[in-house]
């Protein structure tokens, strides 16, 4: 019975002295460094967020300033390998049109990453269609890779005339 009492009294007031150590208020001191570090934190974070508006601002301008000539070089080089893959053997031409279609589904990423820098606005919107256009055209070259009937009854190409048509009008 006294080993009980002795052993809770030992640790009630061990306790005792971890409370009355958590109690005690800070230094205002230690209350003004952590402050000042919170504040000099606080500072750097929005300096550097800043920093990466103006990049990508930049970036924008950039992209902005590129975009036209991207959509036109792209749709050039759609052309040139559709007419190549028609023109080529029949044995090889699935190969040729599974690489058009991989292609096209990279500048349908392409674009559609643009509409994201690009936000909102003229540039969004035709970056958006242009990704529409490249996503419709790698359906279509999957089509096409099953034989040259399907590739010219597929369904898409309408859109993509649309599409194309949209971007061309911004372009110019």
């Amino acid at each position: 019975m006294m080993r009980r009492w002795l052993f809770s009294g030992l640790t009630i007031l061990g306790l005792g002295g971890c409370a009355s150590n958590a109690m005690m208020p800070p230094s205002p001191a230690g209350v003004a460094g952590t402050a000042e570090a919170r504040s000099q934190a606080a500072a750097r974070a929005a300096q550097e967020a800043q920093q990466k508006l103006a990049a990508t601002a930049v970036q924008r301008r950039a992209a902005e300033g590129q975009f036209c000539t991207s959509w036109r070089r792209a749709l050039e080089l759609a052309r040139r390998d559709a007419i190549g893959c028609a023109r080529m053997e029949a044995d090889q031409q699935a190969a040729c049109w599974t690489a058009v279609s991989q292609w096209a589904g990279e500048e349908s990423r392409y674009f559609s990453a643009l509409e994201t820098l690009f936000g909102a606005g003229p540039y969004a919107n035709s970056a958006r269609k242009a990704g529409e256009f490249f996503d419709l055209t790698q359906s279509w070259a999957s089509s096409c890779g099953n034989s040259l009937a399907d590739c010219t009854a597929a369904s898409q190409r309408a859109t993509m005339d649309q599409r194309k048509d949209e971007v061309n009008r911004f372009c110019h």
